[in-house]
């Protein structure tokens, strides 16, 4: 039991910058960081009867287990391609699985870009998204933003606080694969000046090369385990572009 609330409060700090963006968009939008499928998903007719599922914002979907002793558990997946969190089993929306149960694990469910932090104890008052651990998943399409501010003020209101956009694009003709990140755009101070990054890539071959603009990453920074890892630094005001070339088959 300690065990597994520990995995879940893990996940839960690291879930910070994700959090953080779906607090900007409530305050600017109005929308929930909890929605329900139909908000998120609205020409979905299945979505309007489903209660038991809810999305945290727009990539992540959790269906939580409501009834005890139960193997397994009827599942929506609106339209895309999602992957269980846990061990990366392949959903295809729009459709209902039957879906098995893990007592040790909550049924989540992600797909596109998820933007986590470092395991934290606790958030500092200096706290900055200077260190981020960004998973994507296939079809390797889409883009997401990190949101950040000060976090102790309330500059946000006039404006100090910054967004950089990340997003990713797959070349299936020449194998390539590009996570681009655009300069941050805002400041605020003592905004970090570079982030440690590392891209965490499910679902795909092993890789020939890797570059950074125009520099070929050395194999120290990345690392092959059925999915692909890769560790870099970047500037925060500068674009930077990640190209992964793919082994053909």
């Amino acid at each position: 039991c300690e065990e597994n609330f520990k995995r879940h409060l893990n996940l839960r700090m690291q879930l910070l910058p994700h959090f953080y963006r779906l607090a900007y968009e409530a305050y600017k939008t109005g929308i929930p960081i909890i929605r329900p499928l139909f908000l998120e998903f609205q020409d979905d007719e299945e979505t309007n009867r489903i209660w038991e599922q809810v999305m945290i914002g727009d990539n992540i979907m959790i269906a939580p287990v409501l009834k005890s002793k139960i193997k397994t558990q009827q599942i929506y997946f609106p339209e895309g391609t999602w992957y269980s969190w846990w061990d990366d089993s392949i959903y295809q929306g729009p459709e209902w699985y039957e879906v098995a149960i893990n007592e040790d694990h909550v049924p989540l469910f992600v797909r596109g870009i998820i933007v986590l932090g470092p395991k934290l104890q606790s958030i500092s008052e200096d706290h900055r998204f200077d260190t981020l651990n960004i998973h994507l998943y296939p079809p390797f399409e889409g883009a997401t933003y990190l949101y950040e501010d000060d976090g102790t003020t309330t500059g946000y209101l006039s404006e100090k606080c910054s967004i950089q956009t990340i997003s990713i694009s797959h070349d299936k003709k020449n194998r390539m694969i590009s996570v681009l990140f655009e300069p941050a755009a805002g400041s605020f101070e003592n905004q970090p000046e570079h982030r440690s990054i590392t891209l965490v890539l499910h679902g795909i071959g092993k890789a020939t090369n890797v570059f950074k603009g125009n520099i070929l990453l050395g194999s120290d920074s990345i690392h092959e385990d059925k999915i692909l890892t890769i560790d870099t630094m970047i500037p925060v005001k500068e674009q930077t572009e990640i190209r992964i070339l793919l082994e053909h088959k």
